[in-house]
Formats: C-alpha cells, structure tokens, sequence
C-alpha cells in the first residue's frame, strides 16, 4: 500500500517516465533527512505529510479538539547538500525488495526511491512511542508507513478524512488511495458514504462518523439571487463548456445574474464567459439561488449548507448516493426540476453528516474517548 501509486495512475508516455524518474534522483540528493522525532509518555502523535494550504485550517481545527498532551509532526525533507543521501541508501536492499513487483526498469527505480524516502523516516520515527498516533492522509507514502509500522507496535492508529472520497471503480485514477491505501485502525469519517467505502477496503477498521470541522453552519442567504456555476479543473472541459452554457440559458430564463466559479487549474480563454460575473471573496456563496456543478467537492459541501444544487450527468464516477432529483443533462431538464420544486434539502447528509459545532462537538467526544 505504501509504493500503491504508481499501479494506480493513469499511463504516461516513457520519456515523462524517464523524466520524473531523473528529477526524482537529483532531488534525492538536495533533500535534507528529518530530524528525529520524540514523544512524551501518553502523549498523542499528530503526524501530516501532505503540503496543501487549503487543508492547514481543517488540521488546526482537529488539533483543537484533543485536551491532552499531544506532540504534532510536520514530515519534511528541507532542501540542502548533506550527507544526508549516503546515509539513507543504508536502506537500498530492502527498498529493492520492496519495489520487486515493479514492472519494468523505471518503475522499479522510482518505487525504489520512494521506499528509500519511506525507510528514512521510519528510521526519524524509531523512538517515538505514544499513546495514540493520528495522521492526517494515510494515503500519503510516509504516513502510511508509520501508520503499518504503529499497527505492529499495537499502537492505536487514526486517521482522517481530509475531503470527499469517490469510488472509481476500476478508473485509473491516483484517488483510487484514498481507500484502497487505507489501513488505520480508526477511520474518522465525514458520513455514512465514506465510510461505507473505507469498510470496504480495510474491514477491520472502526468507523466513526464526525462530519467535516471546517464546514461552518449554515449561513442566511443573501439578495439578490442569483446562478452559481462551479467549474472543474480542465480535465473536464467538455462539462464546464456545457454547464456554463445552461448556466446562460437559466439565467436569462429566470432573470437572474450568472456567476462563473473558477477552479485554480481553469484557463479562462478556454471557455466563453460573455455575459458571466465571477465569485468574489467577500460573496463566498452567500446569495440566494441555485448552484450548478459537475463533479468538484464544493458541490457536496455548499449542499450540505443549504445551498440548492443541481449536479450534471456524466460517465464520470461520482458519489452515488446523489438523488437523481437533483441531476441533469441539459436546460430542458434543470429547468423542469427547478419549476416542479421539489427540491430534496437534506440529501447532502449521507456525504456529511455534520458540520460546524455539532461536528466539533462529534470530534471532541472521540479523542475524549481515548484518555
């Protein structure tokens, strides 16, 4: 589960193969170890591996929620020319073994690095004892690791849900470990569906269902009303160009402003956007009205607020409890839904079973639990 990643992304041609592999070996070289980690006896290790500042706010509200004496571990290689390297090839041969099911010469150089990188900080690890130890995405390879070794330790290990997970099935597709890497003996969950999924995949683990801290509760919607069009990255232009063009004809239908939700990864000269205004920081989705999407987790998330959502059709693997109520395959049918009113307000709890302090409350009483 720890070297998983590469049997699950989508193929890439061998030059970019070769490429990463290069990039991957001068890095090797430039990455400073972490320094070793200690624990205090009946403290609870906290350890987050991955560098996302979108996800600093939901660490720090979780961190919150233990009362106990807990140490909190950052895994970084800082950059710097060190001897570092040498000493992390003392684990060359069991990083081969490991990587021995690679196929092919590339492959099993660069699962051999990513065990040399794993192997390193288990060797930071080594004398860090606690009494718990949280992570906060266990599919990362150096949380996963610690998270197998603590499992040997009999050490209680946690993990969270850091967003919302998706089953694709058979789709080539590096998501795919968020579940299949799992192997936590806690599983925090944000609703009953993820859970489900974890369940499946690593069935001795216990599932508790907290719901999303960062969530806040439901606010009061502002006028004027408006549509919200929330695109995906450009992976999925072809469902961006159809959801702003029914975003266009809803609201000249309904007389109402059209609002273009970028994504961080959007070209804007790939899309016509006449006619559109975009999201403003001080807006946050706090009008009233409808919100249009495809597949992007803020869909689930402004649901579960109260928001009215409306999900495009697509082959596209998505979360499967969604109503067919709220989904759609071009204006006609939107529209039909929209003037029928029968909107289903809470379907968005199976996804996210509770928000703001209800959750804190949901995340308190477990780590509460463990003194």
């Amino acid at each position: 589960k720890v070297l998983l990643a590469d049997e699950l992304r989508a193929s890439s041609s061998p030059l970019k193969k070769t490429v990463n592999l290069l990039i991957g070996i001068g890095s090797f070289f430039f990455r400073r170890s972490m320094p070793e980690v200690g624990v205090d006896s009946g403290a609870v290790l906290c350890v987050k591996s991955m560098e996302r500042g979108d996800y600093e706010a939901q660490w720090a509200l979780t961190l919150d929620c233990i009362a106990g004496k807990k140490t909190c571990i950052t895994i970084e290689f800082k950059r710097g020319l060190s001897l570092d390297p040498f000493k992390r090839l003392r684990g060359i041969v069991p990083a081969w073994r490991a990587s021995n099911q690679k196929k092919g010469p590339i492959a099993r150089l660069s699962a051999t690095l990513v065990a040399l990188y794993c192997l390193d900080v288990l060797h930071s690890f080594r004398h860090a004892q606690p009494a718990h130890v949280l992570f906060f995405a266990e599919m990362r390879p150096f949380e996963n690791v610690l998270v197998q070794h603590y499992n040997t330790k009999n050490i209680l290990t946690t993990t969270l849900q850091h967003g919302l997970f998706i089953d694709y099935g058979a789709k080539k597709t590096i998501n795919r470990l968020n579940y299949e890497a799992s192997c936590a003996r806690q599983f925090l969950a944000w609703g009953e569906e993820t859970g489900e999924l974890i369940q499946r995949f690593n069935p001795g683990a216990e599932i508790i269902i907290c719901g999303a801290l960062q969530i806040p509760e439901a606010a009061k919607e502002c006028e004027p009303a408006c549509v919200y069009v929330v695109l995906d990255a450009d992976i999925n232009r072809r469902e961006n160009e159809v959801l702003l063009e029914v975003g266009r004809r809803l609201g000249s239908a309904l007389d109402l402003e059209i609002v273009a939700c970028l994504h961080p990864r959007n070209r804007r000269d790939f899309y016509r956007l006449q006619g559109y205004s975009f999201l403003s920081e001080s807006d946050n989705y706090a009008r009233a009205g409808f919100v249009l999407g495809h597949t992007t987790t803020q869909l689930l998330k402004l649901a579960r607020q109260g928001k009215r959502v409306f999900k495009l059709k697509s082959e596209e693997p998505c979360n499967r409890l969604i109503p067919d109520a709220v989904c759609f395959s071009d204006f006609n049918e939107l529209h039909s839904k929209i003037c029928e009113g029968n909107y289903p307000s809470e379907w968005a709890n199976a996804h996210i079973a509770h928000v703001g302090s209800k959750a804190v409350d949901k995340y308190r009483q477990f780590f509460n639990s463990w003194n």
